[in-house]
């Protein structure tokens, strides 16, 4: 792509900054890219920030540029697992096109010119990718919140807010889907214009998913309750699968699909 790209623009437009002092004199740059390994409060782009230096990332370029709708999953475990299932449960759905990134598979932004307004786009966020979006997913989904990152995050509040950015600018024409069994995730459903969505192992809930008497359930906003398949029918193993599979079951209803398209891709989960 790169020498692709300096044929078309010339060579001249091209620098190598290698060494330890890479970032240093960001400044001279009008738009700089990082990559999710570099973090965006990293002193060197701060100052780039303050300089006027705009600093973006692949993930809010392909927010930005994404015409289809976008349902986007974070949590401290369970992202891929449950990003996967949703867009095996949706590719029966709705949809003329579902498309699969993240750290799983492909990056969005390597697919974005392939979408269209109706089609939609199943990302896997991780905190390194959230931390300068300025746009959430039409679907956002949090699965838990834990410990982890803090050699990346400055410490542990500030990895939290890494990862309610997800949900930080959505609407009331949005959903936002939140472990009820977690109360870090609870949380975030307290001030959010969304309509919240809810899953549980531990028992039933007014809108989402939850599991009880032997069984995987959905209820919709002012529904009641429909079956979705026996939790033994859940082929990987653990509650933590169980629990990644209620989430996909709550955030897939609220894109479009069935009990029975959620029951069809739980049953072909593979590990």
């Amino acid at each position: 792509r790169v020498r692709s790209l300096r044929r078309e623009w010339g060579s001249s437009v091209f620098s190598w900054l290698v060494g330890e002092t890479y970032l240093q004199d960001l400044a001279r740059f009008d738009l700089v890219y990082r990559t999710p390994g570099i973090s965006s409060l990293h002193p060197e782009l701060a100052a780039a920030r303050r300089s006027g230096t705009e600093v973006s990332s692949q993930t809010r370029l392909f927010f930005d540029l994404c015409p289809a709708a976008i349902l986007g999953v974070t949590g401290t475990k369970g992202k891929g697992t449950t990003a996967s299932l949703l867009a095996l449960a949706l590719a029966r759905g709705p949809y003329p096109q579902v498309r699969l990134g993240g750290n799983i598979g492909l990056p969005p932004i390597s697919f974005v010119e392939e979408l269209t307004r109706g089609d939609l786009a199943v990302v896997e966020l991780s905190s390194f990718q959230l931390q300068d979006l300025h746009r959430s997913p039409a679907i956002a989904v949090v699965l838990n919140i834990g410990t982890d990152h803090l050699d990346y995050h400055a410490d542990q509040q500030e990895y939290a807010e890494a990862k309610e950015a997800i949900c930080r600018f959505q609407t009331s024409d949005n959903y936002l889907v939140l472990n009820a069994d977690c109360a870090a995730t609870r949380r975030l459903g307290e001030h959010s214009p969304a309509q919240l969505l809810y899953f549980s192992l531990a028992g039933e809930v007014e809108a989402g998913a939850f599991a009880a008497q032997g069984h995987l359930w959905l209820r919709r906003h002012g529904a009641r309750r429909e079956q979705i398949c026996a939790i033994q029918e859940v082929p990987l193993k653990g509650r933590h699968n169980v629990a990644n599979a209620l989430a996909a079951a709550a955030a897939g209803a609220a894109a479009g699909a069935s009990a029975e398209q959620v029951a069809a891709a739980i049953r072909a989960m593979r590990g």
